[in-house]
């Protein structure tokens, strides 16, 4: 391969996927996220990888036959993406160059994939979003089975891929950090395919079954106004492996840390290095010739750059166009507008819960008023009131909860009659009793009944922050505290004042 075609691709080109392993809509370098493109909108996107190795003689005294070696492996992509319908979009992408490293230089053009997506189905309120994809390879370059990229033997390959992101903000998902995740099958459907063919004796080596294989990829992604700091974690395992006679039979598993520089809205660049995290493993038979006799290569590239261009073509003009004045002006006020609504809806969901507490409490406190009045009126049809027939009822409540009756007690001697609120409180005193809450009151009379100077100080003496509650015969209620009802009382604080 010349060097100056090299440059020229690189430049025509401006390269993002190694291996083209994954490509399309809302993809980082080598995985899919489960988002698809607007309805309307087209993508174009031009994408490069590469790696080199340099073998020089090390020392002075250099053989006089010795030559030194550059190796490369570069591939380049050009690709288009259509948003057909809403959760729906397709790509297809033609393999603009791809080195081959052996008797033939390199395949131009080489393959065309396909994808299919359907996704941007949200779970959770739109935090959760899931997809499918059909990948398909058709073979439309002249060489296929070349050694240091990903298999393949020149058939129809196809897949299907199950597609999972987590986005944090579940309303602007390109505000915030997200997570992807990808799991796929895909068939080579290379039995009866040729693999290699001996030059010399012209015997075919074919593939005896279709070589099948797991794909999967996890992905981050944090994103800023100018770049997006992205991670992947990828690579493959063979159900079925290829034939023996296949080069790249191996399973792999690169790491790769990428940059996406966004200076416009409607464009955007990448860059990404490959890092290989399985060991070197080579189990091609030995009759396949080798590239790397020279050098000491890998299987799989130790490394590999990344480098891509993606452009928004369409819509050209109008709101949709990314970078418009109508565009950004309906963003904003779509954004605005969605901010206002979600604090509207947040404000809306407080006010529900609050109103369904305060109704619960409400009902809470209409049982508890029922079974407090009914208490009171036993209470007071039990009183002893056989001189002035002026019956009341008294219901204490203790801070526990915990609930003490009194009736009025009357004697020959009027001075001995006790109350019933102070028969509620000796009963709860004598028990133990020390906190209260509320005390409720209910005479024989058509209005409310306070209770007398006696038993205000007695209230006042051992539950000072009692709520006196008076109740009438309909259930209407009056509150009171006990010290509005006896303000300036005389307690203990007078008896055991220090001098």
């Amino acid at each position: 391969m010349s060097q100056c075609y090299k440059l020229f691709l690189v430049m025509v080109f401006v390269p993002v996927f190694a291996f083209a392993g994954a490509f399309g809509s809302r993809s980082l370098l080598h995985m899919q996220t489960a988002s698809t493109l607007e309805r309307g909108t087209l993508d174009f996107r031009t994408n490069m990888n590469f790696y080199t190795k340099v073998g020089e003689y090390l020392g002075q005294n250099k053989p006089a036959n010795f030559s030194a070696v550059n190796y490369w492996d570069v591939q380049s992509n050009a690709l288009l993406t259509y948003g057909i319908m809403d959760h729906f979009d397709a790509t297809a992408m033609v393999q603009i160059y791809q080195d081959l490293n052996a008797k033939a230089e390199y395949n131009s053009p080489g393959d065309i994939f396909l994808d299919f997506k359907l996704g941007s189905f949200g779970l959770s309120n739109n935090r959760f979003n899931y997809g499918f994809m059909l990948p398909i390879r058709i073979p439309s370059g002249k060489y296929h089975n070349y050694p240091f990229e990903p298999y393949n033997a020149g058939s129809v390959e196809y897949g299907f891929t199950g597609l999972f992101s987590f986005y944090n903000d579940p309303y602007l998902h390109d505000r915030s950090f997200s997570l992807h995740f990808n799991l796929g099958w895909y068939n080579h459907n290379d039995a009866g395919k040729v693999l290699y063919t001996n030059p010399r004796t012209g015997f075919e080596y074919k593939a005896n079954g279709n070589a099948t294989e797991l794909d999967y990829g996890l992905g981050f992604i944090y994103p800023s106004e100018l770049f997006d700091l992205n991670l992947e974690l990828w690579g493959n395992n063979f159900i079925n492996a290829p034939d023996s006679m296949a080069y790249s039979r191996e399973n792999f598993m690169y790491l790769t840390p990428s940059i996406r520089f966004k200076p416009k809205p409607w464009f955007s660049f990448d860059l990404g290095l490959d890092v290989r995290l399985t060991s070197n493993e080579n189990t091609s038979s030995a009759l396949l010739p080798q590239p790397n006799a020279k050098l000491d290569l890998p299987n799989y590239p130790a490394w590999k750059v990344n480098l891509a261009a993606n452009f928004q073509l369409m819509p050209l003009t109008g709101e949709g166009r990314p970078g418009s004045k109508e565009n950004v002006r309906s963003k904003v006020n779509f954004y605005e507008n969605l901010l206002r609504e979600r604090q509207k809806s947040r404000n809306i969901e407080d006010e529900l819960r609050r109103l369904k507490k305060e109704r619960e409490r409400q009902m809470e406190q209409k049982m508890l008023n029922e079974k407090i009045l009914g208490k009171l009126k036993d209470a007071r049809e039990r009183a002893l009131a056989n001189y002035s027939n002026f019956k009341v009822g008294a219901i204490l409540v203790t801070r526990e909860g915990k609930i003490y009756s009194g009736h009025n007690i009357e004697s020959s001697s009027y001075s001995l009659t006790i109350c019933a609120e102070r028969v509620a409180l000796f009963k709860a005193l004598s028990e133990g009793e020390r906190h209260f809450q509320k005390i409720y009151i209910l005479g024989s009379n058509s209005g409310y009944c306070p209770p007398c100077g006696a038993c205000r100080q007695v209230l006042m003496d051992y539950a000072p922050d009692i709520e006196v509650v008076l109740v009438n015969n309909d259930g209407e209620e009056k509150f009171s505290g006990i010290q509005e009802l006896l303000p300036l009382a005389f307690t203990d604080n007078e008896l055991f004042e220090k001098e």
